[in-house]
């Protein structure tokens, strides 16, 4: 019975996840990055084959892709480490002091930190543009003006939920200030959080949400966030400025794989489910392939490097709007994002339709 009632959830969900436009005007935007001189030329013998990773956040179903990335690697002969780290600053800060090569994580921490410090890290590449993220909370709160004087749980400032979740309010006009945002952890403990009662919202994966409603019956879904926000660049992957002058070519050939493993989520249904079982074992099997569906449908995964014009500068908007960048101005782009490695990769692979 439970797995009948997941998968008649994942069928409510399927019907009314689409994507809108981003709404919201930037107060100031800078110009979108100039293209930068593209060589179809594959990447020569890398500088190093070890490579070590920077992250924060709990493996949930919708990072698949990143399991897969890290196979890739190690196929070609790659020694990768991957460090969960406390925050998302936390996991930044460790590739600027160099104890990590890549940190993957939201484009806003990036962001603060070259407002901060003026450069000296590069955004490489974007795996996701869109959102999976559903506003959870508790059926006591009747809607989104209800969470007035409630606590909504976060993973940490400025990652892609605590985003998500001030951009589903702000879409229903909700004042932000009026809710108190709490540091919880990763998807699993914020619904873990809202099954005890700890706290009355919070954003969650798709997968995770359904797997919450289908054991207990005191949740609801407030906002299906992908219809509050449109496209967005959830997730990339950054270098400093000083691996990426010492390692071109590695940083090259990572990226390759970075690009190949959101293509090969974006269109290899079985294989995705199959690899997710070693990444999310104890999630039910009902929800896994028709969660991958609402993926396909929202175009979840960006096969090609998310770092087109449009997308970079809808991430500007909704920074500003959502106040995950408090200054009113987005930094340059020259100083924290370099796209000439995607400009690469598809100078060689083409562009795929999205």
């Amino acid at each position: 019975m439970k797995r009948l009632v997941v998968a008649a959830a994942v069928m409510v969900i399927v019907a009314a996840c689409s994507s809108a436009g981003t709404g919201g005007t930037a107060t100031s935007a800078p110009p979108a990055v100039a293209a930068a001189s593209v060589s179809p030329t594959p990447p020569g013998k890398p500088e190093t084959t070890t490579l070590s990773i920077a992250h924060s956040g709990t493996d949930d179903f919708d990072t698949t892709n990143k399991a897969y990335f890290i196979k890739l690697l190690q196929a070609k002969g790659f020694t990768v480490t991957n460090a969960n780290l406390a925050t998302a600053d936390t996991a930044l800060r460790t590739l600027v002091s160099g104890g990590a090569d890549v940190y993957i994580g939201s484009l806003g921490t990036v962001a603060r930190f070259t407002v901060a410090a003026g450069g000296g890290v590069k955004v490489m590449a974007n795996d996701i543009k869109a959102t999976d993220y559903l506003l959870m909370s508790q059926k006591t709160i009747p809607d989104v003006p209800g969470l007035a004087g409630k606590t909504i749980g976060i993973n940490s400032p400025g990652d892609a939920g605590d985003t998500a979740a001030r951009a589903c309010l702000q879409s229903s006009n909700f004042d932000l200030t009026k809710a108190t945002f709490v540091q919880i952890g990763g998807t699993s403990a914020r619904v873990a959080a809202l099954v005890a009662g700890k706290i009355d919202a919070a954003p969650a994966h798709t997968a995770e949400s359904l797997t919450a409603l289908a054991k207990v019956n005191t949740l609801k879904i407030l906002v299906t966030c992908a219809d509050a926000i449109g496209p967005i660049l959830e997730a990339g992957i950054t270098s400093s400025d000083a691996w990426l002058a010492k390692n071109p070519n590695t940083a090259q050939i990572v990226v390759d794989a970075f690009i190949d493993a959101a293509r090969w989520a974006a269109t290899n249904k079985t294989e995705f489910v199959t690899l997710s079982k070693t990444v999310t074992p104890d999630l039910d099997d009902a929800i896994r392939g028709p969660t991958w569906d609402i993926f396909a449908k929202d175009g979840y995964y960006a096969q090609n490097g998310g770092m087109s014009d449009a997308l970079l500068t809808g991430w500007d908007k909704l920074a500003i709007t959502t106040r995950e960048i408090t200054t009113g101005t987005v930094p340059d782009h020259k100083l924290w994002i370099d796209p000439k490695y995607v400009n690469s990769y598809l100078a060689r692979n083409g562009t795929k339709p999205e």
